[in-house]
């Protein structure tokens, strides 16, 4: 792109005019256009040379007359000598700074800082989740940051003398990092190097029962339920969390002993409570609790482990008793047919299985162009239990064995319900460059057949959030630690996923959902 375009966008924005696409677009054949990213980094530049013009005020021009000064410039040499020769100075440092940054737009690479750097420069508190997970050599690179001197040196820019390239922390920054203990699932102790650098805090779990019964009690309170219903319900839960966790789960030796339910199992049940009653106001408060208690807990019972259906299937019932002392309206007919007579409902806007519904999505209704049979007794179950699930905002995992239709079962929900699926096989060599995505070669058109540059291409997974499409990751047992570390921030309360390579955060819309299917850990095949 000719010096000329950089000037002419600089002189429009002293006019007050927006730049648009039509700024960019060349009315000579001659000339080269930009592609979108192009006309992106452009207006950044062109922006930063009017921030420099702008600020060169004192030399007496008016706006409309430095608009034209610069239109009438080809080159470097000619903006300078345009300029009032009273300020030779500030001019030859103006016209250096925009050859700069026209230099800048011309490469092929450019540096750009890291979240690291950023929080360094700027005095921010950074947050290094799941720090055991990186490599050895980005640990060790981030010694220097963890010593009294807090530096660190970009030997990337080649020029580790200057400012640049020696990274001094801001008197105000400070680095946390999280890990869970060395030897679960995948993870892996920190060198007794590194570990002497931190202090060190170990964060117990929330397992005191009056400490839960606060945290119950505060989020129950911000809820729609009556003060009654919402102690009764907080009294049943906590009550039934005690007797698993002290019961089922207190024997170390036990198959049961990793199933002890967390705060966000607890959170998660009052949840689906609250939905409930927010959602159908007659619906009963004893099938609530039950249905929260299978959606949290009883229905994933024993998932990805090697025990046996019949161990899960009688702590499955000693629960089921034990919810049903703690509320008689918890009956043998709800506990054996939980969704009455699994019968579709599509109105109002909602497909399901009543009370369970999700909203119908922008392909519209189809359930009478699929293939699938919703009807049958077994496939209506398992359907009534996923849309039970997506009453709350969480991922939803299926375990089973080979050909038994998870997979096949949503993809025949989202055709059904009118949303797009996109699926995405999951195994040990993918990355997360593939699920979000990298900076791939492209050519440049305007520039010759010969001609190329680099532009960020969203990944698969990246590219369904910013459509709002549900995603099935389909063999998720196959895929790495790292992986799937990396997708925490998708699958939890955040909702959202941070791109280091652009600098941006992705907010998940409400119509994205994650599925996740994956055979049992019996089936080998390098399952975890």
């Amino acid at each position: 792109v000719r010096f000329r375009r950089l000037c002419e966008i600089v002189s429009k924005s002293f006019s007050g005019e927006s730049l648009t696409l039509s700024a960019f677009v060349s009315e000579e054949e001659n000339e080269a256009n930009l592609s979108d990213d192009g006309v992106a980094r452009m207006v950044k530049l062109a922006t930063a040379v009017g921030e420099r013009i702008d600020a060169s005020q004192n030399d007496g021009m008016k706006r409309h007359q430095k608009r034209q000064k610069i239109n009438d410039c080809h080159n470097d040499e000619q903006l300078l000598n345009n300029f009032d020769p009273r300020i030779p100075a500030e001019s030859k440092q103006l016209c250096e700074e925009i050859t700069l940054l026209h230099k800048r737009y011309e490469s092929l690479f450019e540096w750009s800082d890291g979240p690291l750097v950023q929080a360094m420069k700027l005095g921010d508190m950074i947050l290094l989740d799941e720090m055991s997970l990186a490599e050895d050599a980005v640990l060790e690179r981030l010694n220097s940051v963890l010593e009294p001197g807090r530096s660190l040196v970009l030997a990337e820019k080649g020029d580790t003398t200057s400012d640049d390239g020696l990274i001094v922390a801001h008197e105000t920054f400070q680095l946390f990092a999280t890990m869970n203990p060395g030897g679960d699932f995948g993870k892996r102790e920190l060198s007794p190097a590194l570990r002497s650098r931190f202090t060190e805090i170990w964060v117990p779990p929330v397992s005191d029962m009056c400490d839960i019964d606060l945290v119950l009690k505060q989020f129950l309170a911000e809820s729609d339920l009556s003060v009654e219903l919402s102690s009764s319900i907080g009294r049943s839960i906590l009550n039934y969390v005690e007797w698993f966790n002290g019961t089922i789960c207190s024997d170390p030796a036990s198959p049961f002993s990793d199933f002890t339910l967390s705060l966000r199992d607890i959170l998660a049940w009052a949840s689906f409570v609250q939905a409930c009653a927010t959602r159908d106001n007659g619906y009963p408060s004893a099938a609530a609790l039950y249905h929260g208690a299978c959606l949290t807990h009883l229905d994933g019972l024993g998932l990805g482990t090697a025990m046996s259906a019949i161990d899960t299937a009688v702590v499955r019932q000693e629960a089921q008793r034990f919810l049903q002392s703690q509320n008689v309206s918890i009956t043998e007919t709800l506990i054996q047919k939980p969704f009455g007579n699994l019968s579709l409902s599509f109105s109002n806007g909602q497909f399901g299985i009543q009370p369970f519904t999700v909203p119908i999505g922008p392909l519209g209704l189809k359930t009478s162009q699929t293939q699938f049979n919703f009807h049958a007794p077994t496939t209506s179950t398992n359907l009534a239990r996923i849309l039970r699930g997506m009453q709350l905002a969480k991922p939803i995992l299926l375990e089973g064995s080979p050909g038994v239709g998870k997979t096949t079962l949503v993809a025949a929900l989202a055709a059904a319900s009118g949303h797009n699926l996109i699926r995405i096989n999951l195994s040990e060599q993918t990355d997360m460059t593939d699920l979000l995505g990298s900076d791939m070669p492209t050519p440049k058109e305007a520039e010759g057949p010969n001609a190329a540059s680099f532009r960020w291409i969203d990944g698969v997974l990246l590219s369904a959030i910013k459509s709002g499409d549900w995603v099935l990751l389909d063999e998720l047992n196959l895929a790495s630690q790292s992986v799937l570390e990396g997708l925490n921030s998708i699958l939890d309360h955040r909702a959202n996923i941070f791109i280091p390579e652009i600098g941006v955060t992705i907010e998940c819309p409400a119509s994205f959902r994650v599925f996740a299917a994956q055979n049992p850990l019996g089936q080998g095949g390098g399952r975890k």
